[in-house]
């Protein structure tokens, strides 16, 4: 009973970090209609990889249990297409190859995800595999938002929102108190990937408000 209550406050929580998602995306796509150039200089790009590859590790987490776990996958597939959007206003700024290979490639892992998806049940070796991807992820996501912790500048108009981050924030703080509600042996990564976000993004919301 109370999975399932918490999977329920995770879901209505993780609203609230679709809507910051969508927030940092219009922001984007407002600058790119007025006609600004190089609006998305001082923003990074590794961090949204990143967090798209953290949301992905949890779909993924979602998807291989032995009962698929709708409060994460259906939540998580949400904010990977939103992230694909803003990829991709980042590269109708840029048009630089290496911003065209994020959009491809995160639009290739979510495909790949969906056909598992149907491909369920899945191999025991793969539940395991997500363990370790998680667990990887979290220090990729380390280095994304470590990285845009370094392209805050004093005075810059950084198009990166507040919204978004305290979203994020409230979703890991949901996050964490769903996974508490699971045996630790299967909840251990997600609680590693949540934990290790919320303590990097709180300082990353805490440096913005002070240069903004």
């Amino acid at each position: 009973m109370q999975f399932h209550v918490w999977g329920v406050v995770n879901v209505i929580l993780f609203l609230f970090t679709g809507y910051g998602l969508f927030h940092q995306f219009k922001i984007l796509r407002d600058r790119r209609l007025i006609g600004l150039q190089g609006y998305t200089r001082h923003l990074s790009a590794q961090q949204f990889i990143t967090s798209f590859a953290a949301f992905f590790s949890i779909f993924f987490l979602g998807l291989t249990r032995p009962e698929l776990n709708h409060y994460l996958v259906w939540t998580r597939l949400s904010a990977l297409l939103l992230l694909i959007g803003i990829l991709w206003e980042i590269y109708l700024d840029r048009h630089s190859l290496p911003s065209l290979m994020s959009v491809i490639l995160t639009a290739i892992a979510l495909t790949i995800g969906l056909v598992l998806i149907l491909l369920r049940p899945l191999p025991f070796a793969i539940n395991i595999s997500a363990d370790l991807l998680t667990v990887i992820m979290a220090f990729i996501l380390a280095y994304g938002t470590i990285h845009q912790i370094r392209l805050l500048t004093t005075g810059q108009n950084i198009p990166l929102s507040q919204t978004l981050l305290f979203s994020l924030l409230v979703k890991d703080c949901a996050t964490l108190g769903f996974g508490f509600t699971m045996p630790l042996e299967v909840a251990w990564s997600l609680l590693f990937l949540n934990g290790s976000s919320l303590i990097l993004k709180s300082y990353l919301l805490i440096k913005l408000m002070r240069v903004s």
